[in-house]
């Protein structure tokens, strides 16, 4: 009796170059939009889900290799009827589940109903490509369908395996016993510590978002400053005198002053045009007021009143 070997092959990028697709005792069994570009031979192609041209799976390239299909030769296996696809057949879901899996309690992916059809059609040997089922909840449920059906598979003489680059069969946490073991005791801590670095790392990352808002606020206030002092010229100090401090100053009669004062009767203090004219801050350190005349001396008339 001649071997019936069939190659089931998906997507995983691990081992899907590695199918034998260049051995004609394999018949090559695949599926996925992520396949279709390195399959170089296919003998059956199974496209189950929806049928959607234009959603992002469904590319128009990959839609028109599926129509190509069955001009081909290869048998191409749809969900139901899909009019798109002249030659395509619907997969018989009922029949499959009858003898396999009544319950549908494992019938959860493409893989599983191809392997179960490779089984009904006695394979000699089943063998995985391109399917790992090791990333995430929803093949993490996948896997236990395929799991069974190897059980089934191995009971009525059918050789099962996988190359070494897919971790399909890897044996799967052994719940309570294993949480003893030393591998279980290494993954928790380094699990903790990895935990608490995502915690400081999110920590500083909120701190510097913070600190990117407040000096984004910055900037605006900066822009605001610029955009409002419309003048451009330096402000380093006072130019200009009130002119209630430009009047000339009257020394006659203060004798005492003329020491202060030097050929031209101006102390040093002057306006900026030069004119001899005393400022407000030259007057009160000579103990004069605005008019020139000599201030009161508040110590003497204390010291009469204490008299």
């Amino acid at each position: 009796m001649a071997e019936l070997k069939i190659a089931l092959v998906g997507s995983a990028p691990a081992s899907l170059r590695l199918a034998p697709y260049q051995d004609p005792e394999w018949q090559i069994w695949g599926c996925s939009p992520g396949l279709f570009g390195y399959a170089s031979r296919v003998t059956e192609w199974y496209e189950l889900h929806l049928w959607e041209p234009g959603q992002p799976w469904f590319s128009p390239e990959y839609c028109q290799w599926l129509k190509n299909l069955p001009t081909r030769g290869v048998k191409l296996w749809t969900g139901a009827p899909v009019g798109d696809l002249p030659g395509s057949e619907v997969f018989p879901f009922d029949e499959i589940q009858a003898e396999f899996d009544p319950h549908d309690w494992f019938c959860s992916s493409t893989v599983y109903w191809m392997m179960a059809r490779a089984i009904k059609m006695g394979a000699t040997k089943i063998g995985f490509w391109g399917i790992d089922m090791a990333a995430g909840e929803e093949y993490e449920m996948q896997r236990a369908g395929l799991h069974f059906l190897s059980y089934i598979a191995r009971a009525r003489g059918i050789e099962v395996g996988i190359p070494m680059e897919s971790d399909l069969f890897t044996p799967r946490f052994r719940y309570g016993q294993h949480e003893w073991s030393h591998s279980f005791r290494k993954w928790r801590a380094r699990r903790a510590e990895l935990d608490g670095r995502v915690m400081e790392a999110d920590r500083m990352s909120r701190a510097k978002a913070d600190e990117a808002t407040f000096l984004r606020g910055a900037i605006d206030d900066v822009n605001y400053m610029h955009s409002t002092w419309v003048h451009r010229n330096s402000f380093l100090g006072p130019e200009l005198v009130p002119k209630v401090l430009q009047a000339p100053v009257d020394t006659s009669g203060v004798g005492w002053l003329s020491s202060t004062l030097d050929s031209t009767g101006a102390p040093w203090d002057v306006v900026r045009d030069g004119d001899p004219r005393l400022t407000l801050a030259a007057l009160s350190s000579y103990g004069l007021k605005v008019d020139g005349t000599p201030k009161a001396k508040p110590g003497r008339k204390r010291a009469r009143k204490g008299r």
